[in-house]
């Protein structure tokens, strides 16, 4: 058990089989978390934001995981067995 971040958010729905899901207003939502002072924020794979917030899109909770624990720096694929999108940093 490690808390976020003080700098982090994470953003979206989770489902019964992992899986991360869009959530209603997820710009609004990345927008004011912005204004409070977060940088990063995970956020599900596809989603359309744009901000001043460095986004890191996963598609499920272990992708989440390791995208939380190497948010610098992600791992490569073949470290930790999982494809990790890329952090998008939006203008």
């Amino acid at each position: 058990d490690k808390p976020l971040p003080d700098h982090m958010i994470a953003l979206g729905e989770l489902g019964l089989s992992g899986e991360l899901r869009p959530v209603p207003d997820l710009q609004r939502r990345l927008n004011e978390a912005s204004r409070m002072g977060f940088r990063h924020a995970v956020v599900p794979l596809g989603s359309e934001c744009v901000g001043p917030m460095k986004l890191w899109p996963v598609s499920d909770l272990p992708q989440a995981l390791v995208a939380l624990n190497n948010m610098r720096r992600p791992p490569s694929p073949r470290q930790v067995g999982l494809t990790l999108a890329p952090p998008v940093t939006l203008p």
